[in-house]
């Protein structure tokens, strides 16, 4: 199952990944040496960010720094549904966990960002995120 890993900064300096979102889930000491599944996708995910951000010289975590974020989520379509191109996606997971999994792959310490713009909305093309400065 190799995947290419797919990114681009574009002429604003935000930062588009082509890699399906994933949520951080919910964790215990437990899972340290029990490797669930949604864990060590979660995990992965994290090292995915994290070569994205090392690839392009820590834009990433410049645009985190700034503590004024945008993030958008592009989900594919699921079959057998009637949403289109662009509308908002309103089923899990929840958006502050996938925020969150932005957060934590990337920063130390999260607590300097003060506002966050996100948004779930469905996609025909790739799935990804795109961040960005407000």
């Amino acid at each position: 199952m190799s995947e290419t890993l797919s990114y681009k900064k574009d002429e604003y300096g935000g930062v588009f990944i082509g890699h399906l979102p994933v949520a951080k889930p919910r964790m215990t000491q437990r899972d340290q040496w029990k490797k669930r599944p949604i864990v060590q996708r979660y995990r992965a995910f994290c090292d995915v960010l994290n070569i994205v951000n090392n690839r392009l010289g820590g834009r990433v975590k410049e645009i985190l720094e700034t503590g004024q974020v945008s993030v958008v989520f592009f989900l594919p379509i699921p079959k057998r549904r009637k949403e289109k191109e662009g509308d908002p996606h309103q089923v899990r997971p929840d958006i502050d966990n996938f925020v969150k999994s932005v957060f934590d792959a990337i920063c130390d310490d999260d607590s300097h960002i003060f506002e966050v713009k996100a948004r779930k909305q469905y996609t025909e093309g790739q799935p990804g995120i795109y961040i960005s400065d407000l």
